[in-house]
C-alpha cells in the first residue's frame, strides 16, 4: 500500500497505523482528493491482502494556521458507509497534531509527564 503513490500527498505506514496526507488549495479539494483516490486505494488494499480498515478508527484533520483555507470545513468523509468527522488534533506515531500545528495539546501532555516524573524523583531523593 505504501508503495502506492498519491499525485497530490504522500503516505506512511508503521505497523498497525497507515497515515495519508495530501496537499491541496482547500479543504474540499483535499477532502475530494481523499474521498476519490485514498479510500478507493484503501478498500482495494483491504480485498488483496486480507488487512482491514476500522471506520471507527480512522480520523482526518485540515492541518494549516489558515481558517480563510478552509480547515473547520464541515464536509465530511465517507468511509464503509460511515461519516468520518473532522477532528480538531490527531495523534499521528505518538505525537498529537493539532489543527493549527502549535502542538500546544503535545506539549501540555509532555509537561504532564515530565512533571510526574521529576516529583517521582523528588520522592525517590528523600528516601
Amino acid at each position: 500500500l505504501v508503495q502506492s503513490a498519491l499525485q497530490h500527498g504522500s503516505l506512511i505506514a508503521f505497523i498497525d497505523d497507515y497515515s495519508a496526507w495530501v496537499i491541496g488549495r482547500s479543504a474540499e479539494e483535499n477532502i475530494r482528493i481523499i474521498q476519490d483516490e485514498v479510500i478507493p486505494m484503501l478498500e482495494k488494499w483491504e480485498r488483496t491482502s486480507g488487512a482491514q480498515f476500522k471506520a471507527t478508527k480512522t480520523s482526518f484533520i485540515h492541518l494549516t494556521r489558515y481558517k480563510a483555507a478552509g480547515r473547520d470545513s464541515i464536509i465530511l468523509l465517507q468511509f464503509k458507509g460511515k461519516e468520518i468527522i473532522l477532528k480538531g488534533k490527531v495523534k499521528l506515531l505518538g505525537a498529537i497534531l493539532d489543527k493549527e500545528l502549535r502542538f500546544k495539546v503535545y506539549l501540555v501532555d509532555k509537561v504532564g509527564k515530565a512533571t510526574k516524573v521529576a516529583l517521582a524523583l523528588r520522592r525517590i531523593k528523600g528516601l
